[in-house]
């Protein structure tokens, strides 16, 4: 300790019980769902039942095995691949004031029409709509195919959904006296994937959020 923090010399073994990789051997905190070595999956499972074993379990919530005993095992094969993408992240400003001013039938019938224009505009620019969250969209463009012009591809697919949403935005002023804009934000970066799982893991998501909102 110096000065009341934790010397950065501390490896992971001093910090609490190490996960190993078993793609790579690199050592990883206990709790960790990627390598920070290669990026491979680092979930173990149950010898007995073939059942995750979470982080610092003493025994598998399915079976009931201890976990010493059971020999907790690594996953088979690394499925976690890293990829550079592109990301777009939209929201709806104004969603709230309109909710509270229309009946929720016919908010629902806006909301219909402002998904599938988002969703219309990527698929035309070969893009994937990996969720719709509420009045917001996350797209991805590399995904699952990567291509030299995925950064440009999802910038004129930022402007053409500007350029549609103007549209829809005047109609819905002129009908119910509110005004809706829309945020997008572009990003290009490095994640985290692996095959069977829908999440993305690295800073790029994120990257993408705060340009967004900003």
């Amino acid at each position: 300790m110096i000065g009341g923090y934790d010397s950065p010399s501390k490896t992971v073994s001093d910090r609490g019980s190490a996960v190993e990789c078993a793609q790579c051997g690199t050592a990883n905190r206990e709790g960790a769902r990627f390598c920070n070595g290669c990026g491979s999956l680092l979930a173990r499972h149950c010898a007995s039942c073939n059942a995750e074993i979470f982080a610092g379990a003493r025994f598998c919530d399915e079976c009931g095995a201890p976990v010493d005993v059971a020999a907790a095992a690594p996953a088979a094969a690394a499925t976690a691949v890293r990829k550079t993408v592109t990301v777009v992240f939209c929201d709806l400003g104004g969603s709230t004031r309109f909710g509270e001013r229309t009946d929720a039938e016919l908010a629902r019938e806006v909301m219909a029409r402002y998904h599938a224009i988002l969703q219309a505009v990527i698929d035309a620019h070969g893009g994937t709509v990996a969720k719709f969250m509420g009045d917001g969209m996350m797209a991805l463009f590399g995904i699952p195919e990567i291509g030299e012009d995925d950064a440009a591809r999802a910038v004129r697919a930022g402007s053409e959904l500007q350029r549609r949403f103007g549209a829809f935005a005047a109609d819905v002023e002129s009908r119910h006296d509110v005004a809706l804009t829309l945020r997008v934000g572009v990003n290009t970066g490095e994640v985290v994937i692996a095959d069977g799982d829908a999440d993305l893991v690295g800073d790029a998501l994120n990257v993408a959020a705060r340009l967004e909102k900003a």
